[in-house]
């Protein structure tokens, strides 16, 4: 059995929307900690969603609705990764 993959599929059946989104940005927070120690994911919650990670030189940004969130996370749990490096 896949462990994690049991585990992803939990996440998204019973987590909400704001949850779910902050177990997946830690998880890309750690992998881009791995490539370069000066990664820092934030979360900001206004009409929307603001996503960013920045690492000094650049800045990724992200806006997500919680409609667009909830779909993500009924797709698959990792499609929020996957949207974030379109």
């Amino acid at each position: 059995m896949n462990i994690s993959g049991a585990a992803r599929n939990y996440m998204a059946k019973y987590f909400n929307e704001e949850d779910f989104l902050i177990h997946v940005s830690k998880t890309i927070e750690r992998q881009l900690l791995e490539w370069d120690d000066s990664y820092k994911v934030m979360i900001m919650k206004l009409e929307n969603y603001l996503w960013t990670a920045r690492n000094g030189i650049n800045d990724y940004e992200l806006e997500l609705s919680e409609n667009e969130i909830k779909v993500l996370q009924k797709k698959r749990a990792i499609c929020i990764r996957s949207k974030n490096m379109e």
